[in-house]
Formats: structure tokens, sequence, C-alpha cells
């Protein structure tokens, strides 16, 4: 094993552990904005997933995820949706769908 294949691995596996444990404390938090706090977990997790993947990769078990390689891609698609809806959440707005939501 190579330092640099090292290193990687490190970073990716602290960010993995980090963001997880992010994740179930603003799940399991119960003050302030709620509904803000889960938005922002879950823009944590699409995070979370893109570095898993990340991960996968450097390890070099990417063959042995061939049905789900194409995960990242799709929550990198709901990362927009999610930041928006996440500061209007935070702003103070309150969530309604009205067509100008859906453009966005």
């Amino acid at each position: 094993m190579t330092s640099t294949f090292l290193f990687w691995f490190f970073a990716c596996s602290a960010v993995l552990i980090h963001g997880l444990s992010l994740v179930v404390i603003l799940l399991l938090l119960r003050k302030g904005n709620l509904m803000s706090n889960r938005y922002l977990a879950f823009i944590l997790i699409v995070f979370w997933f893109s570095t898993a993947h990340l991960a996968i990769r450097v390890l070099g078990w990417e063959e042995y995820i061939r049905p789900v390689r194409f995960l990242p891609i799709l929550l990198w698609m709901l990362l927009p949706p999610l930041v928006y809806l996440y500061t209007r959440i935070s702003i103070g707005f309150v969530l309604q769908w009205s067509w100008k939501s859906m453009i966005h």
C-alpha cells in the first residue's frame, strides 16, 4: 500500500465517521427548527454517500457495487432542491408548494 492510498483511505474514513455522527445528532436533536435540521441531515447524507462511493473507488472495490454505482449521481440531483428547501425553512418562510417553488 502506498502512502497516497493510506492518506485517502484514512481521510475518507474520518469524513464518513464524522458525517454519520452529525447526521445522527441532527436527526435526534429536539431543539431549534426541527424541519431545517432534518433537511440539513438529508444534505449531509448526500455528501456521505458520495464520500462512501469515493472510498470504495479508492479501495478498488468498485466491481462489487456495480448495481448501485450510479447512486451518487442520482443523489447529487437531489442536492439543489434540498438546499433550496433548507434555506427557505432556515430563513423562516413557511413551505407552501406552488408553481414558483416547483420551478426553483
